[in-house]
C-alpha cells in the first residue's frame, strides 16, 4: 500500500475523468462550429454592407443577399428577420444599416437546442 490506497482503487476516478473529458469534447465538437460560422457570417455581412454602400443597392437587394449569405452558413432566417435602413437624403454621414436575426438548431442525443443570434452592421454609402 502506498499512502493508504489499495492497488486499483483509483479506477473509478479515472473512468469518471475520461467520461467527463469525452462529454466535453463531444459538446465542443457540436457547439464550436456554430460560433465559428457566426463570426464568419458577421464578417461576410460587413463586406455585404460595404458593397451595398458603394454600389448603392436598394433595401430589397440587400435583404435578399443577406438571407442568401445566412443560408450558405446553414442559418435559418426569414425576410421579417432582416431590417435594412437606407440613409435619408441629406444625412451628414450617410450609412446603410443591416440588422438580422438568425438561428441554427443543433441536435444532441435526446435534446435539440436552438442557437439564436442577432447581428448589426453598418457601412458608409458612396465612394471615397
Amino acid at each position: 500500500m502506498v499512502f493508504g490506497l489499495k492497488r486499483g482503487s483509483g479506477r473509478f476516478g479515472c473512468f469518471v475523468s475520461i467520461l467527463l473529458i469525452a462529454v466535453f469534447a463531444f459538446l465542443g465538437m457540436k457547439i464550436f462550429p456554430v460560433y465559428l460560422d457566426k463570426v464568419d457570417f458577421e464578417d461576410g455581412l460587413a463586406r455585404l454592407a460595404a458593397k451595398a454602400g458603394v454600389e448603392n443597392w436598394d433595401a430589397e437587394t440587400v435583404r435578399v443577399r443577406a438571407i442568401g449569405l445566412a443560408r450558405t452558413k446553414d442559418f435559418e432566417t426569414t425576410r421579417e428577420d432582416v431590417t435594412v435602413q437606407r440613409p435619408l437624403r441629406f444625412e451628414p454621414v450617410p450609412e446603410i444599416k443591416i440588422d438580422i436575426r438568425y438561428r441554427r438548431t443543433v441536435d444532441f442525443p435526446g435534446y435539440s437546442h436552438v442557437f439564436e443570434f442577432e447581428s448589426r452592421v453598418s457601412s458608409f454609402v458612396g465612394r471615397l
